[in-house]
């Protein structure tokens, strides 16, 4: 944890005793497995306790390649063998064996490489030869290993069946729920705001990307909480093209049309039940990514629009504190990763890309600075300076979002 390594669970089979470590690096997630007991044997019930079987720390070498202390390469051929020859006793064993087929195949090159001792003759590629030909030609010898770790058996034969049988239906319920190979303690929402053209909706996918392998992960937009067929209308129709020009012109004058003003409210309405969509219907997803979010402040970006004076009549105060309170009634979000760029980046950025509906560089400059002045509904904020690289801004926001996942479990 001190080196940002993320403790997570399976979402099929865990043990107190065997720990799952994720790190995030811009561009691949690394997986190891953090055993505090030797428990091996059976791929899913880890039938054998072997942590007492060899004073494994008395023989280790260090390993000037990779500056860490190994346990000697006769051993773990030794445990190897072991591990090996239980699984094969069932059904599910075998089948785990042979699916991998290429991870054990690699094992056992490595070793044979490495061992101290030559008598071993490598004979073929394949596993399942290697299982039949190479080290299990001595019949004897291997009965006499197995005989030697029967003491060492936690878990009997029921209890193994059993196991087993628990591991498949989570399977079977992984398939139908759409999950991932691990989940975190608690979902994690990654909130990344910044100006337009500052690079939220990349970075949203980027993300998406790389814990999709790993995590049920979902992207949302908050902003325009609309059907998609709805929003390709709405491109087509060039409503978001006059829109701008709609606002500023209803909002400086003191009688505002009631119809705008409905509108607005339905807006507030929407996203509200957008974000409960989010975040109380949505408990599958263990990692939610929102390029933008809301404010409960008149004229930040997506807060409340309707400005009331002590001049304006008593329905239209009416309305507007009903706005506020639906943007006042969602989520407070604990963490907010804040994208800033110099205003001649997010221009040229935006002259380099393409969007259905493009922003003038008048438009991208009074929305960066309306973005500097917005407060977000969140309670903390991490500022990354995203004037470097992408892979750069990216490390950035992993390395805060490993802290803040270590610091909440």
């Amino acid at each position: 944890k001190k080196n940002n390594w993320v403790e997570v669970k399976s979402t099929t089979n865990n043990f107190n005793e065997i720990k799952h470590y994720l790190y995030f690096n811009h561009n691949r997630i690394l997986h190891i497995h953090a055993y505090f007991n030797l428990f091996t044997g059976n791929s899913i019930s880890k039938n054998y306790d072997l942590s007492n079987y060899l004073d494994y720390f008395k023989n280790t070498h260090f390993d000037e390649r990779y500056k860490m202390w190994i346990l000697n390469y006769d051993l773990q051929l030794q445990l190897f063998i072991i591990r090996t020859l239980i699984k094969k006793k069932s059904l599910l064993g075998k089948y785990l064996l042979s699916r991998e087929n290429d991870y054990y195949t690699k094992e056992l090159n490595n070793i044979v490489y490495n061992i101290e001792t030559k008598n071993f003759k490598f004979k073929k590629d394949n596993i399942k030869q290697l299982i039949s030909d190479f080290y299990f030609e001595d019949k004897k010898k291997n009965k006499l290993l197995i005989n030697s770790i029967k003491n060492f058996k936690r878990l009997n034969l029921f209890q193994s069946f059993f196991y087993e049988l628990i591991f498949l239906a989570r399977i079977l319920n992984k398939k139908l729920m759409g999950l991932k190979q691990f989940k975190l303690n608690k979902e994690i929402v990654i909130f990344l705001s910044g100006p337009d053209s500052s690079g939220k909706t990349t970075f949203s996918l980027e993300l998406k990307k790389l814990f999709n392998k790993f995590f049920k992960t979902k992207v949302y937009s908050i902003a325009k909480p609309y059907p998609k067929f709805l929003i390709n209308y709405f491109i087509k129709k060039n409503y978001y093209k006059n829109k701008n020009s709609i606002i500023n012109n209803y909002h400086s004058k003191k009688k505002v049309n009631l119809f705008i003003i409905l509108k607005d409210i339905n807006l507030a309405i929407l996203r509200y039940f957008y974000s409960l969509k989010i975040f109380y219907f949505n408990s599958k997803t263990n990692i939610i990514i929102l390029d933008r979010y809301l404010s409960e402040n008149y004229g930040d970006i997506n807060g409340p629009r309707i400005n009331t004076d002590t001049q304006d009549s008593l329905l239209k105060k009416i309305l507007s504190k009903i706005e506020v309170f639906f943007y006042r009634s969602a989520k407070t979000l604990d963490h907010e990763y804040r994208i800033l760029n110099t205003l001649e980046t997010v221009l040229l950025r935006n002259q380099n890309r393409y969007k259905k509906v493009q922003k003038t560089d008048n438009e991208i400059i009074i929305r960066y600075s309306n973005f500097y002045k917005s407060k977000f509904k969140s309670k903390k904020i991490f500022k990354i300076n995203n004037n470097l690289s992408k892979e750069n801004t990216l490390n950035n926001i992993l390395y805060i979002l490993s802290k803040n996942i270590n610091e909440n479990n």
